[in-house]
């Protein structure tokens, strides 16, 4: 049985990816999160993982754990830097110091674009500490032959008081609350099921390398609302037009972060999901689910 050594595996991606890897015959075992037995937990204390992976002596590594907020991050880059830098940089001086064999697969974010796409891995433009931080754990996924997978995601959350993107609309919606989409910020996001099954062939194929994954094709964040809404079959009239200039944030967002995935399915092989499709499956299951 293949073994695989998850950060991050209480999250929203995480909760759909493990009961996913066991399915497909993998020994998935979860990193020390945040609390044990009570206590919390240093998610950058290279001494408790340096144990734990030396007695898990795992085939692959998926880093999952990430500080995803933007603005803190903003507002407390040291703490962006430590947790999103820091913990891939403890794992890669890891499998360097032991001559392991162990393959490192890291999680990273659309957000290290901006300007016109859809981009190429080649090209980066990191605007906020954020991305940046990301940016640097890929640098420490390269050091050791790793594989780092740029993605966005949406889908029903299975992680209790955790929403995701599209929770937060459809949740929005069918309370009534009237909620700004932004038509000026654009990508390339996958549901939760497609990014998960398109994880699982990262950890079973060595190439090294950073990858885009997304949808082949992107849309704003407002038309996603949109399209979103219709396939759940929520009323339209709380979703409000807006542009990224009206609201006030610490951070700066990049504006078009839709990603070209052809080089990942040349490498990886599956079918590259069109978005519209996508939303329509996700926007039918919180259909189902209300009804």
């Amino acid at each position: 049985m293949r073994r695989v050594w998850v950060t991050g595996a209480a999250g929203l991606l995480g909760a759909e990816l493990m009961p996913y890897l066991a399915a497909r015959g993998w020994e998935a075992s979860a990193a020390p999160g945040r609390m044990r037995d009570g206590q919390s937990v240093d998610l950058t204390d290279a001494t408790s993982h340096w144990r734990e992976l030396d007695a898990a002596s795992p085939d692959v590594i998926l880093n999952l754990a990430a500080l995803t907020d933007v603005d803190y991050c903003e507002s407390h880059p040291q703490d962006a830097f430590r947790v999103n830098a820091g913990l891939v940089s403890g794992i890669a001086q890891w499998i360097a110091a032991r001559g392991s064999a162990t393959r490192l697969v890291h999680i990273s974010t659309d957000q290290v674009y901006d300007g016109a796409g859809p981009h190429d891995e080649s090209r980066i433009s990191p605007m906020n500490y954020y991305a940046y931080s990301k940016c640097l754990a890929e640098a420490y996924v390269a050091q050791v032959g790793g594989t780092s997978l740029r993605s966005n995601f949406f889908g029903r959350s299975r992680v209790p008081g955790r929403a995701s993107f599209s929770d937060w609309i459809v949740n929005s919606l069918r309370a009534k609350r009237d909620i700004t989409v932004f038509d000026d910020a654009l990508f390339s996001p996958l549901s939760l099921a497609t990014l998960v099954a398109a994880i699982e062939r990262t950890l079973a194929i060595p190439a090294a390398g950073t990858f885009n994954l997304g949808a082949r094709d992107g849309m704003s964040k407002a038309d996603f609302a949109f399209r979103l809404a219709t396939a759940a079959g929520l009323p339209l009239a709380h979703l409000k037009r807006s542009s990224m200039d009206s609201m006030a944030r610490a951070a700066r967002r990049p504006r078009d972060m839709r990603m070209n995935s052809s080089r990942f399915f040349e490498v990886f092989g599956g079918e590259r999901a069109e978005l519209t499709t996508e939303i329509d499956r996700v926007g039918g299951e919180y259909r189902n689910e209300a009804s």
